[in-house]
């Protein structure tokens, strides 16, 4: 890039001089042309530095304050005129007009022939294209050569610096990871040591120059750059810009190979969870080409975002569901480098809205609960501060067989329908610690359990359905609240006086008496069954 300051020193023009707008000399000159109609700033392009003996405009020396306007509106570098031939002076209005568009008009002396300014600029702007060119070629053969050698992206940083002189490090935001070069810097260091478990994007960005490294649909991450540097901003760009598409392609080749693995791993889980392995040696064969040992069995949980499914049936512009997704695909592996530094052995898979684990712990159950309890904890504050969703985790119980690992997340399962039923978002529910509901849940289905339901739920819903009531819900809020007949009233925001109507409305439509013990657990039983039993 050759700037209008930078012409001005080319030693045979040096006799050029600034008349106004000396504020604008840093504009970039990519060429030079000669003004032959006062309306040649239809055709400029940007970049021109304009020259002119003064003879277009000889006749109408005022229209000079609204042409240096649309020359500076159309790009144009800068403006030279021969003041001693056409034109004698240069008004204080064109003057103004100059300096406050700081676009920079320059004095050409009388003897200059326009080859004599064509020529030079010429040759220092091809001359500056052919550097710059050679340059962006010996970096695109540097990153190309690493590219192909598959080298990692520490060595991409080292090549890095060592043409821009400039400390680099790589923010990957896909897999939330900081890469170093191989020779760390107290600088290096220093990101190192300071690196936050959250938000790592937001703090860098705030505390050090950064490169974006994106594409028109996706961001992967950010160069992280020292103070330092001793080359040109241009050639450090052009730099830049090559190690950029080497690190996009190094990422989009990483989540290539991990969503191929993630598709094979996928496939095994599912056939452990839909009983398509039938022997323990099939299971443990495949199980070690992932280097997971269930060998003396596991547990299996569900990771289910709360509500999720209701944001994509709001009507929601297209950019905001692939943000969204995006957000939610790094999401995921996040999750899963949390588990997997708590626990040895863990398998998982992504299906929906839901992550699916299998955890082997050689601890005791108690003290697997704990560890479960205390990472997906960590999980759930994650997926919040991501998202701004919650997530309840349902966990199945320890099997010491493997191919039991089924059974433990049919349990997950039974544990997330009852959770969602229930409404106990934003948790995490252990299997064996549903206590009545898991007891209710072997009920379902049965002939009991439906002609019970049939007796209180069905007998409320047709009769709500005939007279436009909302009895059933008025049972299922006092059951929710322990019979409380004021709290529920607030619950279903009624008067108290209407909360007891219906409260004996129930009784009669029902014939009951829930003065007596009996029949409210027996109503209570039949509403939990029913809310329990719902898909």
């Amino acid at each position: 890039m050759l700037t209008v300051r930078e012409m001005l020193r080319i030693p045979s023009l040096m006799t050029l001089s600034v008349i106004a707008g000396a504020e604008g000399l840093d504009r970039e000159v990519s060429t030079v042309s000669v003004m032959d109609a006062k309306d040649i700033y239809n055709w400029m392009k940007g970049g021109e530095f304009l020259i002119t003996s003064g003879g277009p405009i000889k006749d109408d020396p005022l229209c000079l304050p609204e042409l240096i306007r649309k020359l500076d509106l159309h790009g144009a570098s800068a403006f030279g005129i021969k003041t001693e031939r056409f034109l004698k002076t240069i008004s204080n209005e064109v003057i103004m007009m100059a300096n406050e568009l700081r676009f920079p008009l320059i004095h050409i002396p009388v003897e200059f022939a326009f080859t004599d300014i064509i020529n030079p600029v010429l040759s220092e702007v091809v001359s500056r294209q052919a550097t710059q060119l050679a340059f962006s070629d010996r970096i695109h053969k540097s990153f190309t050569e690493l590219a192909l050698k598959e080298e990692p992206i520490e060595k991409i940083l080292d090549t890095l610096q060592e043409i821009i002189h400039r400390d680099a490090a790589f923010l990957d935001e896909q897999y939330d990871k900081l890469f170093l070069p191989t020779a760390r810097s107290e600088f290096h260091n220093k990101l190192a040591e300071e690196m936050p478990d959250k938000e790592r994007g937001k703090y860098y960005r705030a505390r050090y120059p950064v490169y974006e490294i994106r594409n028109e649909t996706t961001k992967y991450g950010a160069l992280i750059l020292g103070a330092q540097g001793d080359i040109d901003d241009e050639n450090q760009n052009i730099a830049l810009e090559h190690a950029e598409t080497i690190l996009i392609l190094d990422t989009q080749k990483r989540i290539s190979n991990s969503q191929i693995a993630s598709r094979f791993r996928d496939e095994f889980i599912h056939d452990v969870l839909y009983n398509n392995i039938l022997t323990e040696k099939e299971f443990n064969i495949r199980a070690n080409l992932y280097h997971w040992d269930f060998t003396n069995g596991g547990l299996a949980l569900i990771v289910d975002i709360d509500h999720l499914k209701q944001r994509y049936e709001k009507k929601v512009p297209a950019d905001d569901n692939l943000d969204f997704e995006m957000r939610m695909q790094i999401l995921s592996r996040s999750i899963e480098r949390m588990v997997q530094r708590e626990f040895r052995d863990v398998a998982y898979s992504k299906q929906n809205d839901a992550i699916i684990f299998l955890i082997y712990d050689d601890q005791n159950a108690e003290k697997t609960q704990e560890r479960v309890r205390n990472v997906f904890e960590e999980v759930r504050r994650e997926i919040f501060s991501k998202t701004g969703f919650t997530a309840t985790v349902a966990v199945g119980r320890h099997k010491s067989q493997p191919l039991a690992l089924r059974e433990s997340y049919e349990e997950a399962r039974t544990c997330l329908r009852i959770s969602h039923n229930l409404h106990w978002d934003d948790q995490i529910v252990f299997f064996e610690k549903l206590g009545i509901y898991k007891l209710l849940n072997h009920l379902l289905d049965t002939e009991e359990a439906e002609e019970l339901k049939g007796l209180y739920i069905d007998n409320l819903q047709t009769y709500d359905e005939k007279n436009g009531s909302e009895f059933l819900k008025t049972l299922v809020t006092l059951c929710d609240y322990s019979w409380n007949q004021r709290l529920a009233s607030e619950k279903l925001f009624i008067h108290y006086n209407t909360m007891k109507y219906r409260f004996h409305k129930i009784e009669k439509i029902l014939d009951l008496d829930f003065s007596r013990n009996a029949d409210r657990i027996n109503a209570e039983i039949a509403v939990y069954i029913w809310k329990i039993g719902q898909q």
